[in-house]
Formats: structure tokens, sequence, C-alpha cells
């Protein structure tokens, strides 16, 4: 930091010393010293500095013999390009030309003693340590390379500005020809004695305000070049300034692209989007749901695109971002993930991806375990929302045991969702969470497995009523209704032509006796339905099977 700020004050004080200070203060001279024994100390750092050594497999290895070093450090000036021969260039920095410009010129004008001076701007070849020095200034601090361009752009165009006023000072002051030059001229035509010194500061003002008009092109034409080699010379600034400021405009039109990449793809995406319901002449309510979901799912396709910056990332630098993200609690949510060692842990975080859903759409996906992040969606009249788990049972093998009802979504739904693929693999690599996700799919099928065989139960038993109770379901469809309604204590539909007689057993019957009687056709259906409803608790109270109450039955419909 040290050796950045005497960087810093050479690149600003030593041009405008060399361009309009004679006589440097003492305490510019005590400052110029300083410099010099920093720059001094920097040489005699960098002979025990390694340096980057450039090979086939990889391009951070470091050379740390001395030896080494210093024959790299003292090679031919800006060798291996620009990386090698600095010795040279830094020597030039320390040595005190001032003093030696004093012994040299024995105290005569400025002008004798230019050459000498100018030889102290060798100092600012310096400043390249400075981009070598950012890599670890950002990866210490971490601030925005929008940011670091900003500062970049003005602090170039800054510095272009200060060193283009003091050349032109310099040319204005020292470079007269026959005791003119564009100072002079200037001073004329504001109506001063152009033999009168000028102050330093206001030589500064005008030199600054030309270097503005030249950098941005504007050139009012109140100050103008006088002698030929002025007309040279602001010749060759104007093709240089040109370049620097097509350098600014282009950096400038550059840092606010790319100050939020993914919103400039976000936009070109709409306007492709708007393009093709154009082109595909799609009705207006469609136009306004696929608008609505593109900004909706905005921030989910967000993430996707950060995913891709996250993969330059080591794996276990992946996991700890995506645990420090939060997408830990989203593994938190389905019961057979809580609690993993934090290898898997950090392994599986990394392989939920975000997915959105617009509403009134079915999630028809089988093979992925949902985590609800936003929204509601609904399954078998239940709503599910935040930190609800879809598809859990994809660790299933077997397809009837798993759900097969899809959700459907209310509103736009916002889910992180993990594959039975990518789940398998991480078994595979950790033998210790394949033998719990094994457990837990065992456990699953065991209960889906009792589910699945009451609901088989069920169904064959209401087959086998359907069977013994129906003939002719066109015809005994009312026959169904009425007795059900009996055997559950509704009351009867007298509005509906039907004869309980027909299943009634008679009550030699029920005692035993072999052969049952008929019954009288002006039985009531009070009475009838009297008789059916004592069947029914016999059969309750266990003195009859219900098989033998049905085979009775089926032999008192023949």
């Amino acid at each position: 930091m040290i050796v950045i700020t005497a960087l810093g004050l050479t690149a600003v004080v030593l041009p405008y010393e060399v361009a309009l200070i004679t006589d440097p203060p003492k305490a510019l001279r005590l400052g110029n010293k300083i410099i010099d024994g920093i720059f001094a100390f920097d040489i005699v750092l960098t002979f025990n500095v390694a340096y980057g050594v450039q090979s086939t497999l990889t391009a951070n290895a470091y050379e740390v013999a001395p030896m080494r070093i210093a024959a790299n450090y003292m090679a031919m000036p800006f060798s291996d390009g620009m990386k090698a021969g600095w010795f040279w260039p830094d020597v030039l920095t320390v040595i005190p030309w001032e003093e030696i410009s004093r012994k040299v010129g024995g105290g005569e004008t400025m002008k004798s003693l230019s050459v000498f001076r100018v030889l102290r701007l060798i100092r600012m070849l310096r400043l390249v340590r400075v981009v070598k020095l950012f890599k670890r200034w950002h990866t210490h601090f971490g601030f925005s390379f929008a940011c670091v361009n900003i500062i970049k752009c003005l602090g170039f165009t800054l510095i272009i500005l200060h060193w283009i006023a003091c050349l032109w000072a310099y040319a204005g002051v020292a470079l007269k020809v026959d005791g003119r030059s564009w100072l002079t001229a200037h001073a004329e035509r504001l109506g001063q004695d152009a033999n009168e010194e000028v102050e330093t500061w206001q030589v500064y003002n005008f030199a600054l305000y030309f270097a503005t008009m030249t950098l941005t092109s504007v050139g009012f034409g109140d100050i103008r070049p006088v002698t030929d080699f002025e007309v040279m010379m602001v010749t060759l600034l104007m093709i240089l300034t040109g370049f620097a400021w097509a350098f600014v405009l282009a950096s400038t039109v550059n840092i606010i692209t790319n100050m939020d990449a993914y919103r400039g793809r976000f936009n070109q995406l709409m306007d492709d989007l708007n393009l093709l319901m154009e082109s595909r002449n799609l009705g207006p309510s469609l136009r306004w749901r696929l608008r609505r979901h593109m900004h909706e799912a905005f921030d989910v396709h967000r993430q996707r695109h950060q995913q891709r910056t996250i993969q330059w990332l080591s794996a276990g630098l992946q996991g700890e971002v995506a645990i420090q993200s939060g997408v830990d609690h989203v593994c938190d949510c389905v019961w057979y993930l809580r609690g993993l060692h934090k290898d898997v842990l950090i392994e599986l975080v990394q392989l939920f991806l975000a997915d959105m859903y617009s509403p009134n759409e079915f999630i028809e996906s089988h093979s992925t375990v949902s985590v609800i992040r936003r929204g509601t969606c609904i399954r078998k009249g239940r709503i599910l929302t935040r930190d609800s788990v879809i598809g859990e049972d994809m660790i299933l093998m077997t397809d009837f045991l798993r759900e097969t009802q899809c959700p459907r979504t209310l509103t736009f739904l916002e889910v992180m969702s993990l594959t039975r693929h990518d789940l398998r693999a991480v078994c595979d690599r950790h033998p210790d969470f394949s033998r719990r996700v094994r457990l837990a799919q065992v456990k699953l099928a065991i209960w889906r497995g009792f589910i699945y065989t009451a609901r088989q139960i069920r169904k064959k038993q209401e087959t086998s009523w359907d069977k013994h109770f129906s003939t002719k379901p066109s015809q005994d469809a009312p026959r169904k209704t009425q007795l059900r309604a009996v055997f559950s204590g509704a009351s009867l539909d007298p509005a509906q032509d039907f004869d309980l007689s027909k299943f009634i057993l008679d009550e030699d019957k029920i005692e035993g006796k072999e052969e049952p009687r008929k019954r009288s056709k002006e039985l009531t259906n009070q009475e009838l339905m009297l008789q059916v409803r004592t069947l029914v608790k016999l059969a309750e109270e266990n003195h009859y099977r219900m098989e033998s109450v049905q085979k009775r039955l089926e032999t008192l419909e023949r």
C-alpha cells in the first residue's frame, strides 16, 4: 500500500513539478527523497519476491530460487512480455536527477536543466505495478468489477487530462520560439502584457482547459498553437486523445451494459417472446399469461444463470454457497433428508434446481421430489403451501405404490426439485447415505403396501357385494340403493318400485330350518325393513357369519 501511494503521488505531482516548478520548495524535496527511499527499498525487496512462471500444465507456478529471481529481475528491460527486466527502470527512478541537474547546470536557467528534469518522468513506469497488485486487492475486498471499471475509467480520464495539461503548460513556458508561445498569444488576447510572468496556477488552469477541449473534441478555438512545434504537438495530441476518448466512451457503455448482465439477457428474451407471439398471432389472453409467467419466473431463471457461475467453484465451495443460501432448509423439509452429514449435505444441496409453474397447471413429474418455496397448489383436496413436499415417494420403484394424482397449481408455484437420478448418484458415492435412503424406501413401501392392500380388499368386497345382489345392472340399480339404505339404517324411498320380499329370509330360516317359507305378498315395507335389520344385527353379534348370511340371501334370491 505504501508503494501504491508513492506511485500515485509520482503520477500526479511529478509531471506538474517538471512542467511548472523551477525551484522546488524544501517540503517537495523532502517528499521526493522519501519516495526515492521507498522505491529503493522496493528494489531490494523485489530480489526476494517469487515471480509467476508460465507452463503448459499450470499458469500459477512460482519461481522461488533466489538466483533465478535475480536473473529475471535484471534481464533485458521489458522482456518476456513486459514481465522481466524491471531492475533497470527501477534504478533509473531512484536516481536523484534534480541534484545532478543542479550540479551539471551550475544554477543556470530552467531551459538548460529541462533535459535532466524530464528524466525524472521515468518513475512513472512503475505505475505498471498497480495492475499486478489489483488482483490481490480484489481478492481481499471483493469490490464489484463494475465499480472498478467506473473508477478506472474516471481515473484514466483525469490522469490523461492532467498529463496533457502539464505537457501543454511546459510547451507554453519552456519551449518558446522567439519569445512566443500559445501562452503569450493567449495573454495578448486577454489584453495582458505578454512579457509579464503568469502565475503558475493560471498557466495550469489554461492548459487544463485546453486539454479538456482537445480530449472531448469540443475545441472553442480561444487557445490554439502558435509555433510550428506546438502545431505538431497538438496534432499528435488530437490523434492520441481521439483514441483515449473512444476508449472512455466504450468503457462507459460496457459498464452500463454489464452492471446487470442477466437483466439485459432477460430484456432480450422478452423482446424475442413478443416477436414470437406476434409472428404466431397468439390471442391477447395467452400473451398476457406468457408475459406474466416470464416476469414471475425472473428470480428462478436468475438462479439458473447464477448456477453456471457457481460451477466455476470447487465442489466443496459450491455446497457451502448453497448452504449459506438456505438450500439446506429445503432438505430438512423432506423427512428422509433431515440431519444429513455435512459432506452429503454439501453435495446434495447443489443438486436442487429451481423451477416455476403457472396457475392451473398439473405437476406431472413422478421422478422428482419438490419442495414448495412460493405459491400454493392442491392435491386430493388438500392445500399445499410453503415448505410442503411433492413427490417424496419418488424413491419407490413400484409404480402402483406411488401417488398417481398430480398436484394442480392454484397460483404461481416456485419449487426446488431433486431428481431421482441425482439422488441415486449421491447414494452411489456415500454408502451410509445409501443405506439410509434404502431404509426410508422400505418403510415407505410397507406403509404404501398396507394402503394398497386395504384398497384392493375394499374393492374386492364391493365387487363381491355387487355380484351377489345384482343380476341385471340396469334393473337392479334401484335394488342396490334400497338395500344399502336398509343396512345403513336410512329410510326407504316409497316412490321407487322395489320389492324387498325377494331378499328377506323367513324367521324359520334364521332359526336353522332347511326350507324357507314364502312370505305373504301383503307384507308391508315396515315389516320387511324390520326383518332385514334383524338379520344384519344377528350377523354383527356373531350369531351368523357374514359369508353364511350372503349365501342364504343368494339362495333366497334364486
